[in-house]
């Protein structure tokens, strides 16, 4: 029977790690006589006490071997997962045999786990599963996957998922919405536990300033962020760009700033122009260009600042993964502006922690920026009730973490759910 003072061997894989898993992994790697170690195939840096071996992926890249766009979907898959079984096989060589696997099941790599280290308990991230209605490859009329992607790639996105869960003795979801999504018989599997916001490093700073050229910007000035990983339909970028011309003719001070790649995203950069330019070339002749002002990339050190500064943060998306950077936003205090949409409405109450709008409604969208731009009170209202609502509910610390390591002592010293 497995206490948790007894010492573990954890693996952990994702092709990003530490992706989801760093402070997961850190806590883990902390406790006595435990040895953590990661299987990953691009280079990040490793939390402390974790070692991180990197596999090779075949050659040519996966998915490459078919034409046929849906058996590529499945062959991918196969692919990485034969690379990751013959990197577990390895370790094993070595004499490392986990007691306990924890992974993002998404692109393949725990497919064939269970033959490789069949004592191992499988813990898997089951992020998303697609949906053929009311999801995010129908919701935009401008914009609809259908013209590219199947329902039969669809369907093969999910059977990984689908296997990854029924055979994995855990399966961990981050919110409600997302694992609404799952079928009843999966989403009877699943555990929902967020991977937690710092709340003690992302916090209100009100003496925050950031340098944009030649100007220094503090929360006294008028700032609307827009911030993603990338700049793309499904987090909204041409929605609020359509609604820029509206806010920067009514409030001749506003300064944006918008932060966010145009080199891929979850549906790839299109041909020719980017979203970005594709899009500010719309508005162009109706905004002020010289106070808005675009960032790829932004390092935490100044991020975090942006984000405490901002008098109007804007948050939209399909309806589809719940991205980090609403939930940093809010912790931050900021005065959020979020779409209607599912995944946003689990943890903005409009009116209460936020404003929701119509994904669609740009100048409804446009209105709410500027009711935040122009009512100092009600910023401070809604900013202190986010930040309550993530400390109260997704907390690293004190919520989400030891969720987490509850759950893998329990997945740790239960049996197994399946035997190779």
């Amino acid at each position: 029977m497995h206490r948790e003072e007894d010492p573990m061997r954890i693996l952990f894989i994702h092709q990003n790690f530490p992706g989801q898993f760093g402070r997961l992994a850190q806590a883990l790697a902390a406790r006595p006589g435990n040895e953590v170690r990661a299987l990953a195939t691009n280079r990040r840096p490793p939390p402390p006490g974790v070692k991180v071996d990197l596999y090779p992926l075949p050659s040519p890249v996966p998915g490459t071997f078919s034409r046929h766009p849906s058996i590529q979907e499945i062959e991918t898959k196969v692919l990485r997962g034969d690379a990751c079984a013959a990197a577990c096989r390895t370790l094993r060589g070595q004499g490392f045999v986990p007691d306990v696997i924890i992974g993002h099941p998404g692109w393949g790599e725990m497919l064939r786990l269970a033959e490789v280290f069949p004592a191992a308990r499988i813990i898997s991230y089951a992020e998303f599963f697609f949906k053929d209605r009311g999801s995010d490859h129908d919701f935009d009329p401008e914009f609809r996957l259908d013209t590219r992607e199947t329902a039969l790639r669809r369907t093969l996105k999910n059977a990984v998922m689908d296997v990854a869960v029924r055979t994995s003795e855990a399966s961990v979801t981050p919110t409600q919405w997302q694992a609404s999504g799952f079928p009843g018989a999966l989403r009877e599997r699943l555990h929902v536990i967020h991977d937690g916001i710092d709340t003690h490093e992302i916090r209100p700073r009100p003496n925050a300033w950031i340098q944009v050229g030649s100007r220094r910007l503090t929360r006294a000035d008028r700032v609307i962020t827009f911030t993603t990983r990338y700049l793309e339909p499904l987090r909204g970028i041409h929605s609020f760009l359509r609604a820029l011309p509206r806010v920067m003719e009514r409030d001749r001070h506003a300064q944006v700033i918008v932060v966010g790649r145009e080199d891929g995203g979850y549906w790839s950069r299109p041909p020719g122009p980017s979203h970005r330019e594709r899009f500010l070339a719309e508005v162009r002749d109706r905004v002020d260009l010289s106070r808005i002002h675009f960032f790829t990339w932004v390092e935490r050190q100044y991020y975090l600042p942006l984000l405490a500064i901002s008098s109007a943060h804007v948050y939209l998306t399909y309806p589809f993964v719940l991205s980090w950077s609403l939930m940093e936003a809010m912790a931050t205090g900021a005065s959020i502006i979020g779409s209607n949409t599912p995944p946003v409405a689990e943890v903005i109450t409009d009116g209460v922690t936020g404003r929701l709008v119509d994904f669609h409604d740009t100048e409804a969208l446009a209105d709410r920026i500027l009711e935040s731009l122009e009512d100092a009170a009600l910023r401070q209202r809604l900013g202190l009730a986010a930040r309550a609502t993530i400390v109260r509910q997704y907390d690293q610390e004190s919520v989400c973490l030891p969720r987490w390591l509850s759950l893998i002592d329990r997945v740790a010293a239960g049996p197994q759910r399946f035997t190779a």
